[in-house]
């Protein structure tokens, strides 16, 4: 079933008349933007975010669980799926920093990372339709999102288990795409054209190299220059997954010449930016020599009726922070425009909620120091009392996780075997706390829990207990008074 209501009811992007929490067979997509809704989702409120939890695990188990037909890729196994992937781990880290994870979503995302594998894109007949580096297509936008995938699932990995081997397994694959990213990128050296995009393993590049970036056979800056966006994800996963990034000398010249070439094509005078139409295409020779078309120049921003624009970029903090000597210009990638892309209850298209995420989250609002808060570690169970039931049924206690300190933790109340808890968003020990309670926790100011007991509970054992913040524990809160009833 879709999950939705009415556009004028809908607060959780998850309730969007058009998200599905189910996988949408063949629609690459339409996927990609419910993951881009569950992503916006895990960072919003409290119900938002547990909502974004049951949504995440319900699309993730039915995409998983689906058998695509003989010869098929299965859905993460196919081209640009890394994307996908990385929205996922994304999220899931963001939800367990806010409190907002599960068992059921972890067994779900153990799952979804180990069906996922990198894998170009193929022809009909089963070749590799972007083994062409000469303009047409050089594969460097599967590279880049296989190394935000690869580098997300690596951050969740190491999260859940610094000891896994799987994270270096990760890790490494994440670099290994990164690497082939750059090398596929079309490069003239020195602005010589008769060596069109084949001569970056010649000689180490220098920065009076140009790159030229192609989307099958038209030059599109935002192609080339806009896929770091997803190389600046993949350092984010990285750094979450405990790796610091370094970028090699000849990497750095590489992204220095894609931030020229954008720069040289956008026209900062109107507001908001715009690009040119001085882009353009590769001519094959029958002799088998490539050369520039410039005859018919193309808009930059390439065709259709929702063309890309330089303000979906913003790039600045991570070039600054990652790559330094940034060229100078008017275009700096320093402005990020949300109103470029489609965000209403409706929005399904190119420039939707999938892609919002990506550039705007993994390449811009996360980049300022010190970025966001990852999902802790797990190594300590809850600890905490249930202090006592009044004799008007107001349960007082408190609770926390060490794993988590500064946060505050989900209550289970139970009369008898009856749990009295329950709704869409789960109660936490949330009052302010004193001092002593603040030492105990190693940290914090809200850990107590006042709970009002429903009449039916009168008379029955209460019974508390206290949930483990990174969803694997939990600690049954010691009555002080020894009979919690009332």
């Amino acid at each position: 079933m879709i999950l939705g209501v009415p556009a004028s009811q809908a607060a959780c992007k998850v309730e969007d008349p058009v998200f599905a929490s189910y996988y949408r067979i063949n629609d690459q997509e339409g996927n990609f933007n419910d993951y881009g809704r569950i992503h916006w989702d895990a960072d919003s409120t409290p119900s938002c975010a547990q909502k974004a939890t049951w949504a995440l695990t319900a699309k993730v188990k039915s995409t998983v669980d689906y058998i695509p037909p003989a010869g098929a890729q299965r859905e993460y196994q196919d081209w640009l799926r890394g994307a996908h992937i990385a929205l996922i781990f994304a999220a899931a880290q963001r939800l367990g920093a806010n409190g907002y994870g599960t068992k059921e979503l972890d067994t779900q995302l153990k799952r979804a990372a180990d069906d996922y594998q990198f894998n170009l894109e193929r022809n009909a007949d089963g070749t590799i339709a972007c083994n062409n580096i000469d303009g047409t297509n050089s594969c460097i936008d599967d590279y880049a999102v296989a190394a935000s995938g690869y580098a997300w699932i690596a951050a969740y990995k190491y999260r859940r288990n610094q000891s896994d081997p799987a994270v270096a397994t990760f890790q490494t694959k994440a670099r290994q795409q990164i690497d082939n990213f750059f090398q596929n990128v079309c490069r003239i050296p020195s602005g010589n054209p008769t060596v069109l995009c084949k001569d970056y393993n010649l000689q180490p590049p220098t920065d009076n190299d140009q790159t030229l970036s192609f989307n099958h056979g038209q030059q599109m800056p935002p192609y080339g220059f806009g896929l770091m966006t997803s190389i600046a994800s993949a350092v984010l996963g990285l750094g979450a997954s405990g790796d610091t990034y370094s970028f090699t000398a000849a990497q750095k010249s590489v992204a220095r010449a894609l931030m020229r070439e954008m720069q040289q094509h956008v026209d900062t005078a109107p507001a908001p930016d715009v690009f040119d139409s001085t882009c353009v295409t590769v001519k094959h020779g029958t002799d088998g020599s490539y050369t520039l078309d410039s005859s018919v120049p193309k808009y930059c921003g390439g065709l259709g009726t929702d063309p890309y624009q330089p303000q979906m970029y913003a790039l600045n903090e991570f070039y600054t922070k990652k790559i330094g000597n940034l060229p100078v210009a008017p275009y700096m990638s320093t402005n990020f425009y949300s109103g470029h892309f489609n965000t209403s209850s409706t929005g399904m298209s190119f420039f939707s909620f999938s892609r919002r995420e990506t550039y705007g989250e993994h390449g811009y609002d996360w980049w300022p120091y010190p970025g966001p808060e990852w999902m802790p570690f797990d190594k300590d169970n809850p600890i905490g009392f249930l202090e006592q039931v009044s004799s008007t049924g107001l349960a007082q206690g408190w609770t926390c996780d060490w794993d988590a300190p500064s946060k505050s933790i989900v209550i289970d109340i139970y009369a008898g075997t009856t749990k009295v808890t329950s709704g869409t968003v789960p109660v936490r020990a949330d009052s302010f706390s004193e001092s002593a309670i603040r030492t105990e926790c190693r940290g914090g100011d809200y850990h107590r829990f006042w709970i009002q007991l429903p009449t039916w509970t009168k008379g029955q054992a209460i019974t508390a207990y206290g949930l483990d913040y990174t969803w694997f524990g939990n600690l049954k809160l010691y009555c002080l008074t020894g009979d919690c009833t009332w």
